[in-house]
């Protein structure tokens, strides 16, 4: 599995270019020799609507991708496409909607929303249950320990293996490294 960006912030809509799609080929042929292909969809697939975000301002991106680039990400192999991300609400709740209805008629099962709470992937005869949380009050937070709870157990009734992946953490120039807590260190 891996963090999907899109192809650009908007308002510059950048769709990829020739390198880009030798570099997707590629991939394409390493991902599809995987049993199951997990990704992290950062922003949506929305052929409409404005961002909620205003990205004139620094440090603000809005993602997005057409609706179609779902049948790309089938192609590519992916089975499991986690949302709860900090740019699955970029274009609210519609833009969410749609991302849904592009992933799911391609046969890529979404992760990590509401409806979407556990995906299953049957390879052989082990069945992997998914499970996607995140820092973010739009979706199921990391901190809600009696709802992953439950959920787990639920997965875990479901399936003989259960995955869980984690939205959160820092990102940019200063999230290289975390400082230790000394107070915490035990010698």
């Amino acid at each position: 599995g891996g963090d999907l960006p899109p192809p650009g912030p908007l308002p510059v809509y950048r769709l990829p270019g020739d390198d880009d799609k030798k570099r997707i080929a590629s991939l394409r042929t390493e991902l599809r020799n995987a049993d199951i292909v997990v990704g992290n969809l950062e922003g949506v697939l929305y052929d409409h609507g404005k961002s909620r975000k205003d990205t004139s301002k620094p440090g603000l991106f809005s993602f997005r991708m057409p609706e179609s680039y779902a049948l790309t990400l089938r192609e590519m192999g992916f089975d499991v496409m986690s949302l709860a991300n900090n740019h699955s609400m970029d274009f609210g709740a519609a833009g969410l909607e749609a991302t849904l209805r592009a992933l799911k008629a391609q046969g890529i099962q979404p992760v990590g929303v509401a409806g979407a709470e556990i995906a299953t992937v049957r390879v052989r005869d082990t069945t992997v249950a998914f499970l996607n949380y995140s820092y973010l009050p739009a979706f199921a937070r990391l901190d809600d320990v009696e709802r992953i709870s439950a959920e787990i157990q639920q997965a875990r009734k479901q399936a003989d293996m259960v995955v869980v992946s984690v939205h959160g953490g820092k990102e940019g120039v200063g999230a290289a490294g975390i400082e230790p807590d000394v107070e915490n260190v035990s010698h």
